[in-house]
């Protein structure tokens, strides 16, 4: 009879011991997944996300406008074009105005212009010169003495904007002379330079 009851308490032991095995199994995946009935609401931050499931929410208001920055450096002077021509002469000078010398401007821009001249006579005469450039011109007259005198220099200057290629001209007539022995000019020279900026004033 004891060996009888201790065969029953040694089914009994393994019977308990596979019961335990039993109960310390490890949950399904079913019961490991996460569902909305097991999250407060609340609880979750943007970092518990993956990159890209949490939508961006609207754009917020715009900011008040920052200080004004410091001033940047001056840039580099830009470039400038001169233009020039010149005819040495002697041209004689008609009674008329007309134009003795012109200058060929190849582009637009803002420019101060001088144009220059001297004169020679056997007679007395008077000579008046004009520097046009568009509808802006500068005029300026001298007087020739006649033979054996000095040369008489003229000088002119004008400033203009041209919108497009154009043309500068000096232009003269004499009075009080014989257009048989007129006055003559002698080395015309019209000079443009082209600037970036240009003030005019009177």
């Amino acid at each position: 009879m004891p060996f009888a009851c201790g065969r029953t308490l040694r089914h009994r032991s393994r019977s308990i011991g596979r019961a335990r095995t039993e109960q310390r199994r490890h949950p399904t995946t079913e019961e490991q997944r996460l569902t909305a009935a097991k999250v407060k609401n609340g609880t979750l931050l943007s970092a518990d996300f993956k990159a890209g499931q949490v939508p961006a929410g609207p754009a917020g208001p715009a900011g008040p406008a920052g200080a004004a920055g410091a001033a940047g450096a001056a840039g580099p002077v830009g470039p400038s074009d001169a233009y020039a021509r010149f005819r040495d002469g002697p041209i004689a000078v008609p009674s008329a105005l007309t134009t003795l010398a012109n200058l060929t401007i190849p582009q637009a821009g803002k420019y101060v212009i001088w144009g220059k001249a001297y004169f020679t006579s056997d007679l007395s005469s008077e000579v008046t010169c004009q520097l046009a450039a568009g509808s802006d011109f500068d005029a300026s007259g001298t007087i020739v003495s006649g033979i054996n005198a000095p040369k008489f220099n003229l000088g002119t200057m004008v400033v203009h904007e041209f919108a497009a290629a154009g043309s500068v001209d000096f232009k003269c007539s004499t009075a009080f002379g014989s257009q048989s022995d007129p006055p003559l000019a002698n080395f015309i020279k019209i000079t443009a330079i082209r600037v970036g900026n240009l003030t005019n004033s009177g």
